[in-house]
């Protein structure tokens, strides 16, 4: 009995700690983000790159950082970010509309 009690409050700790929340909510996001991403066509329009731009930065600092881009915004980073300070802005990333086409 003791056991499971300890179980618990142990599981219960981990689930109220902000690191374990932050580490799901950025796995859901950036899955939502892959998604996102792999649904990209040369049709899609700049309001596809503006909610694609909302799910990877995820500290919300208008900028998409190395550690934040997934998926084909990570293997093109470099290329990219044009101004080449380490971070994409929301014009950059529309680059990725030019490289569906």
């Amino acid at each position: 009995m003791k056991k499971i009690i300890l179980t618990v409050a142990t599981i219960m700790a981990l689930g109220s700690c902000s690191s374990t929340k932050n580490a799901t909510t950025s796995s859901l996001t950036n899955m939502a983000a892959s998604q996102l991403l792999s649904s990209l066509t040369k049709n899609s329009s700049m309001d596809d790159i503006t909610k694609l731009f909302g799910l990877l930065d995820l500290n919300k600092d208008n900028s998409i950082s190395k550690d934040e881009a997934v998926g084909d915004v990570a293997s093109n980073f470099d290329f990219l970010d044009s101004d080449k300070s380490g971070g994409l802005g929301l014009a950059e990333l529309g680059g990725l509309l030019g490289l569906l086409k």
